[in-house]
């Protein structure tokens, strides 16, 4: 199992509030996967979710998902529209 090292999650943070300013101090919600084709290996996904102002008066919901490999590393980050 990945250890939930508060350094990876710091990281993968600084990361998609770097490319996602609009998500800065949103917390991430935090879960692992199995890595494909790695016995023993998992991934930890981060999900950020923020309910943003649009200028016609309406709402959009970002979701922003990184995925993070055992050694820390920023494999994969996906966003919403």
């Amino acid at each position: 199992m990945v250890e939930m090292d508060s350094h990876h999650i710091a990281k993968a943070r600084r990361k998609v509030y770097a490319q996602f300013p609009e998500l800065k101090g949103t917390e991430p919600e935090i879960n692992t996967r199995p890595t494909p084709g790695k016995a023993n290996s998992e991934l930890l996904i981060l999900t950020f979710k923020r309910e943003l102002p649009l200028p016609g008066g309406g709402s959009l919901t970002r979701v922003v998902r990184a995925t993070v490999n055992q050694d820390g590393e920023v494999v994969k980050i996906t966003s919403s529209r």
